[in-house]
């Protein structure tokens, strides 16, 4: 993995995880996670309801933070994604449920980077 420097002889790995744990409560949704997914690699999380799927997605595009350990995507720690490093994920939940704790302007700022077309006029006409 490469958390404290890259060697660029070596593949970059497009998603890294390091003890990734996500709790809720006295659930452990996401236990220790630690994986590296290498640059130009297909890679796909499985296992039964409940296993930590989506979880482990919605923490490494920072829909929600890590009880503890770290991810970074696109070499960046996911806490810290750009409009230039969200333009390049793609990402879509089976629940199509907007988060409760987000107002629909969070969501829409949360959002925006993932659309470097979004028209800012035509979302401020919509939300008049």
């Amino acid at each position: 993995m490469c958390w404290g420097g890259c060697r660029r002889d070596f593949p970059v790995n497009i998603i890294e995880t390091k003890e990734l744990t996500r709790r809720f409560g006295k659930l452990e949704a996401v236990h220790r996670l630690t994986l590296a997914v290498p640059q130009g690699r297909v890679f796909a999380l499985l296992g039964p309801n409940g296993a930590g799927k989506s979880t482990t997605i919605t923490m490494l595009t920072n829909l929600i933070e890590p009880t503890s350990g770290a991810a970074r995507v696109l070499g960046l720690d996911s806490r810290k994604l750009g409009k230039k490093e969200k333009a390049q994920i793609g990402y879509v939940s089976e629940n199509q449920q907007l988060p409760l704790w987000m107002t629909v302007r969070k969501f829409l700022d949360y959002g925006l980077p993932f659309y470097p077309t979004w028209d800012r006029v035509v979302e401020n006409t919509l939300l008049a």
